[in-house]
C-alpha cells in the first residue's frame, strides 16, 4: 500500500525522498535540481524516472509538482503544414459581415 504524505512544493518533496538520492537517482546535477526547487516545477520529462523513485520508496507520484505541456499540439497536414489542434474552439467562425 502507498503513503500518502502530502507535498506542496517540489522542496518539501525532495527533502522528502533526499536531495542526494533525488539527484543520484535521476542522475540530475545540483543545478537543475536548484531551478526545480525554485520555480517550483519538475520538469515532465523527470516524470517516469521521478515515479519509480516513488514507487520504490511507497509514496504516491506528486504529479501536481510537474510542469505538463500544454495538451495542444501541432500536426502535419497533406501539404507539409503544421495546423495547431485543440484549436478548433478557440477561434470563432467568420460571419457574412467579415467578408468571407
Amino acid at each position: 500500500m502507498l503513503d500518502k504524505p502530502s507535498f506542496e512544493t517540489v522542496e518539501q518533496f525532495i527533502s522528502y525522498v533526499g536531495r542526494r538520492r533525488f539527484q543520484t537517482n535521476l542522475e540530475l546535477s545540483t543545478q537543475l535540481v536548484s531551478r526545480a526547487i525554485k520555480t517550483g516545477l519538475m520538469p515532465s520529462s523527470w516524470f517516469i524516472d521521478v515515479r519509480g523513485l516513488c514507487n520504490d520508496m511507497g509514496i504516491l507520484t506528486p504529479d501536481h509538482l510537474f510542469r505538463w505541456k500544454d495538451k495542444r499540439h501541432v500536426k502535419q497536414n497533406a501539404n507539409g503544414v503544421g495546423q495547431i489542434q485543440g484549436l478548433e474552439n478557440d477561434i470563432p467562425p467568420a460571419t457574412p459581415s467579415e467578408g468571407v
